[in-house]
């Protein structure tokens, strides 16, 4: 759950001024803010920073499709 607290309050933000941009009379403009903020909290999701795969899992995925493993370690500058 902890890895969705920000999507779900990028979303819950995005709803709540959209609601409020309804309330002033501005349609457009409350569903132009509100496709922003569900296009950052889509952004921001666990879906677009999938987790990494640990070396056994990548041994066996690679022995079926052929794909090459590329380690790597978190903040080393010689893997970015």
């Amino acid at each position: 759950m902890r890895r969705w607290t920000l999507t779900i309050l990028m979303a819950a933000c995005g709803v709540l001024v959209a609601v409020s941009q309804l309330a002033d009379g501005l349609p457009v403009v409350g569903g132009a803010e509100l496709l922003i903020f569900l296009a950052l909290a889509l952004l921001l999701s666990p879906r677009a920073f999938p987790r990494s795969l640990d070396a056994a899992e990548a041994q066996r995925a690679s022995a079926a499709d052929g794909r090459a493993i590329v380690h790597w370690r978190p903040g080393c500058r010689y893997c970015l």
